[in-house]
């Protein structure tokens, strides 16, 4: 019960910001006029616009997959970046205005962690589905937009459920992290010094996938980047948008990501624990770990 008045909470206060309302505007209406514009000028200067054929598994073979999967990472990064950015700032704010010391009266701290990290999470999942609708709608008025047996020669219908369930994957992955560390300090002027290294951390297998897997889809390299939790989703999504995956490959990453996430959960749960209810200078890790004080 406690736990779902938290998820609410979180959910109806993020889908309710001003800032996400407008920001997601802003981009969804950029989606549509931009297709509009392109589909003008491409129909007035005849250009062909049929899907070419698929011929491997890399960018060259199969550049229809090569944009949809640089499509799908730039999207896991705004999901990602925007998901973790709300989460720590709401963290620090409880703390320094001293809220939390009063909803820890009725629920515990884990539990109040996991219900942020839900409501969050869920909220995000609704400004994706808005992306998607402005993604479809400007390439359906830029005239792209192949008709249904065509997207599924060219292996739609396989990326996108594979898609949602990375990007939740990632999410849950990052934003523990993101929770832990953010109880650590006061101030969100201090916010940063410890959101910094996590967006760093994964930006680098984000566009290790846009630019690395295209030009090396099946080296061993790439397949053991498909099972590293944190490097698993983007290289997954590129992978996965290429062709070629086998399934056992994408069963085996998605088992090993799924029981780590537990696994980081306890971790930042006996973080943020340790953490949320200290005020004044940065919590250090160790410390946090251990308790102590």
């Amino acid at each position: 019960m406690i736990l779902s008045l938290i998820f609410k909470r979180e959910f109806t206060r993020l889908l309710g910001s001003k800032a996400i309302q407008v920001s997601t505007g802003i981009v969804v209406a950029l989606m549509f006029i931009g297709g509009a514009i392109g589909g003008y000028f491409l129909r007035k200067n005849g250009v062909d616009t049929t899907p070419p054929e698929v011929t491997g598994n890399g960018a060259d073979g199969n550049p229809f997959g090569f944009a949809m999967g640089s499509l799908g990472n730039s999207l896991l990064m705004v999901m990602l970046f925007t998901g973790i950015g709300v989460l720590g700032a709401g963290v620090v704010e409880e703390k320094a205005s001293r809220v939390v010391e009063i909803l820890l009266t009725t629920v515990k701290p884990r539990v109040l962690l996991l219900g942020k990290i839900l409501g969050i999470g869920a909220g995000m999942l609704v400004v994706f589905a808005a992306y998607m609708v402005g993604i479809v709608g400007g390439l359906g008025l830029a005239g792209l937009l192949p008709d249904l047996g065509t997207l599924g020669k060219l292996g739609v219908w396989t990326f996108l459920p594979t898609f949602l369930a990375w990007i939740v994957v990632g999410y849950l992955t990052a934003s523990g992290l993101t929770g832990a560390l953010a109880s650590t300090v006061s101030r969100q002027e201090d916010l940063g010094g410890v959101q910094t290294p996590i967006i760093f951390g994964l930006t680098i297998p984000i566009y290790t996938a846009m630019y690395y897997i295209p030009t090396q889809p099946d080296s061993t390299a790439s397949e053991v980047m498909s099972f590293i939790p944190f490097v698993s989703p983007p290289t997954m999504i590129m992978r996965t948008a290429l062709g070629g995956v086998p399934a056992w490959q994408q069963l085996v990453a998605f088992a090993v990501n799924i029981a780590f996430i537990p696994l980081l959960a306890a971790l930042a749960g006996k973080i943020y624990e340790n953490s949320i209810l200290r005020t004044g200078e940065r919590v250090k890790i160790v410390k946090a770990l251990r308790g102590s004080n």
